[in-house]
């Protein structure tokens, strides 16, 4: 019947089980994926930095984060704009990927990792976009990488 096809039944089985596998791993990857961004989407406030307890304010600024399916904007508490950018978010790895499209992070590309604990999310990135994933959830400026700490607004 297939004389002329190389591969036997069994090899195509084989091979359209592979297909199957992935193309579902795939479309599990997209529903954790979504589940991700559903989970991180909303108004969220905090700060760059240490936390100072005397002046109750981080040390590197303070900002308000509006996370769509889409989209991260952020502004300065005081309201001043600071940019916005598309991002991708991988669930099993925790990264969290930025890529600047408006503002002053137009053009750059942020790396990062996020841990989200109910209202808490917390957000290691590369600051400027220096290109280097944190390994770590902590804030260190001598390596470019900034701690964010944010609390959900409710």
């Amino acid at each position: 019947m297939y004389s002329d096809f190389p591969l036997s039944r069994l090899t195509l089985r084989v091979l359209f089980a592979i297909l199957l596998v992935r193309i579902n791993g795939a479309t599990l990857g997209m529903a954790q994926e979504k589940q991700s961004r559903q989970s991180i989407e909303g108004v969220w406030e905090g700060g760059v930095g240490p936390f100072d307890p005397k002046t109750k304010t981080y040390k590197g600024g303070e900002y308000i984060l509006t996370i769509t399916k889409t989209t991260i904007a952020a502004k300065t508490k005081e309201g001043e704009d600071y940019g916005e950018g598309t991002y991708k978010l991988d669930p099993d790895r925790k990264t969290i990927d930025v890529v600047g499209t408006k503002g002053q992070i137009r053009g750059q590309t942020f790396l990062g990792i996020y841990s989200l604990e109910g209202d808490t999310l917390l957000w290691a990135t590369t600051r400027q976009g220096t290109g280097q994933r944190p390994s770590k959830l902590e804030h260190n400026p001598d390596a470019a990488i900034w701690l964010i700490t944010l609390k959900r607004r409710r």
